[in-house]
């Protein structure tokens, strides 16, 4: 629904469903993402308390949420539409519009870009060699506000470096075999992969270019 509601450009309505869809799989992304360093700090309340039942409790709603998550496809389809309705929020930002709280709106994206984190992290902490999450994580750090570079960075590079290993993994399996050249659609999956290490290299790029531009001004 939050897609539909995105491409007949209602990112209000969007943000709000989409939302809702991860309230109920915060809990359990959120403890599944501490497992690979990137979950929400636990509160202060609950952290430095000396009551080990809350603490315990705490521990038992995680795994209980953490189990019951939903599929791999449709976290990684929510993280998409969260990161598309950060995107969405954070243009409304800079429109004049009596009738929107650009404030709320910043907070809005900004908590959608988190919450894609607790939801890239899931996935991440389920399977760590999936390219795509990887580099949704970048992206997903590259919406904050401020932008985190050096995280973005990080994550994009391990991109980067997958998919060059893709890439001559199966340019080895095209040279050793002849039916593997006269197969299409293994050139066609090497055109895909190079796409997608050119549209990394220009997000890198694009990081190196902003670090040169704040040099320059110092």
């Amino acid at each position: 629904m939050a897609n539909l509601r995105l491409s007949e450009g209602r990112g209000a309505e969007a943000t709000r469903l989409i939302l809702e869809a991860y309230s109920r799989m915060r809990v359990g992304c959120e403890a599944m993402a501490d497992l690979v360093g990137l979950g929400k700090e636990a509160t202060e309340e609950t952290e430095n308390t000396g009551d080990n039942g809350k603490r315990r409790a705490k521990e038992l709603v995680e795994v209980d949420a953490a189990n019951s998550l939903p599929g791999y496809e449709f976290r990684c389809q929510t993280a998409k539409l969260l990161l598309e309705c950060s995107a969405v929020c954070k243009g409304s930002v800079g429109k004049i519009d009596a009738c929107e709280d650009l404030s709320k709106k910043s907070r809005q994206g900004l908590f959608c870009a988190e919450a894609a984190v607790q939801v890239l992290g899931s996935l991440l902490a389920e399977n760590d060699e999936v390219v795509e999450v990887w580099y949704l994580l970048g992206c997903a750090f590259a919406s904050f506000t401020p932008t985190k570079d050096d995280v973005s960075r990080y994550y994009w590079e391990r991109a980067h470096e997958m998919l060059i290993t893709v890439k001559k993994s199966i340019n080895k399996e095209i040279a050793a075999s002849k039916a593997a050249r006269d197969d299409e659609s293994m050139n066609n999956q090497i055109r895909e992969i190079e796409g997608q290490i050119e549209e990394v290299e220009e997000k890198l790029a694009g990081l190196d270019n902003k670090r040169d531009q704040c040099s320059s001004a110092n």
